[in-house]
């Protein structure tokens, strides 16, 4: 155990997160194509059903490591403390490793097994991360911690909808989750997207990425505000403004980020399609709300697989070069990856338009590569010590 702690994979929380991340992330889809194809998800897992499960495990699974890498990697930045190493961080990889395997295991109590698991999972996340932001001065980081603590609060809640279905729908859980993880996201993003324009850019532009006032906050308080009406209120007009206010509002960021020089960035442009898709998703939602012109789980997968799909990969290829003292330069494939989630959410919307099982099976086997390659590209990277001889 003590010679494990010490393996270069343990010194930084994203190196062995983003590397969890992936490799589920390609797993996890893999096992929901097999469970729409052969029906042998429902006996397993019962009495989540295999939709809830998948919602749950690119939500906390997927979402929930990368989430984990990065913010353990961000924090001591951000506050000046001890980054998470160790057994520590030995003691969280577990604990969420346990969780996913626990919830596939067709033994009795395995739920009970993966509900404890995932929540000493999301109690370690939110000890390592919460109170290290919230006494550090500033709103930014405040509200940084209290978005952490309603992710981790809204997984804990998951488990109790699904102990207690007349008490919660695990449905609405998992929608309001989502809208935590983008909202994660776009305050992150919001802070960090204009400083990497100007670094990667080489500008001192004092116009280059500045939103005008009151546009992050809107982007912020209308996702917000949708969290709060899919969880109480989901079918509501009231959450159908939230969705079409939030579309606008994204549309009117990515418009203040937009600059042709980012073309020549992968790192760059590919938060800046992210966020685009955010921004479309965000519409396509109001518009089904409103016109019934588009199916919601349709807009939900332009946020899902194509919004936070991209916005995640593109901020673990970066941070997993940055921090490892690496030029920033993708390995030779990470933009083929790329490309292939954004086929794959291509392919899962118009899935309507043609055959709904055989565009679900070729967007999760896009979906699939492109992780695959990002983890086979990144392995050596996240495995090996910093380039620069700096500890982490």
């Amino acid at each position: 155990m003590l010679r494990l702690t010490k393996l270069t994979v343990f010194g930084y929380g994203f190196r062995a997160m983003f590397l969890l991340a992936s490799l589920w992330s390609s797993v996890a889809i893999a096992t929901w194509l097999v469970m729409l194809s052969t029906g042998t998800g429902a006996a397993v897992i019962a009495p989540v059903t295999p939709q809830a499960w998948h919602g749950h495990e690119m939500i906390f699974g997927f979402a929930g490591a990368a989430i984990a890498g990065f913010l353990l990697t961000a924090t001591p930045n951000w506050t000046g403390t001890p980054p998470l190493a160790g057994p520590p961080l030995v003691a969280l990889a577990a604990a969420w490793c346990v969780a996913r395997l626990a919830f596939l295991a067709p033994v009795p109590a395995h739920l009970i097994a993966a509900a404890v698991a995932d929540a000493l999972f999301s109690a370690l996340l939110a000890w390592a991360v919460v109170p290290r932001l919230w006494r550090q001065a500033g709103a930014w980081n405040r509200l940084a911690a209290a978005i952490v603590g309603a992710y981790v609060a809204a997984n804990l809640t998951f488990w109790v909808a699904i102990f207690a279905p007349s008490v919660l729908d695990p449905r609405a859980v998992l929608y309001a989750s989502v809208d935590l993880v983008l909202l994660l996201i776009s305050h992150v993003t919001g802070r960090l997207v204009p400083v990497f324009m100007k670094r990667d850019l080489k500008s001192d532009d004092p116009r280059l990425a500045v939103e005008p006032r009151g546009v992050g906050a809107s982007v912020e308080l209308s996702v917000a505000a949708l969290a709060l009406l899919d969880l109480a209120a989901p079918a509501s007009r009231a959450a159908g403004v939230a969705c079409v206010v939030a579309g606008v509002a994204a549309a009117a960021r990515l418009w203040c980020w937009l600059s042709p020089l980012v073309l020549r960035k992968p790192l760059l442009w590919v938060l800046q399609l992210g966020q685009m898709l955010l921004a479309l998703g965000f519409a396509g939602r109001g518009l089904a709300h409103f016109s019934g012109a588009l199916r919601d789980s349709t807009a939900l997968h332009l946020l899902t697989m194509g919004g936070m799909g991209l916005l995640i990969l593109g901020i673990m290829s970066r941070a997993s070069l940055g921090h490892t003292g690496r030029p920033l330069a993708l390995p030779a494939g990470t933009c083929a990856a790329y490309a292939l989630v954004l086929l794959a959410t291509a392919v899962r919307v118009t899935a309507d338009s043609w055959s709904f099982q055989a565009a679900t099976h070729g967007a999760g086997a896009l979906w699939i590569a492109a992780f695959a390659i990002f983890a086979v590209r990144f392995l050596p990277i996240l495995l090996a010590p910093r380039v620069d001889g700096r500890p982490g």
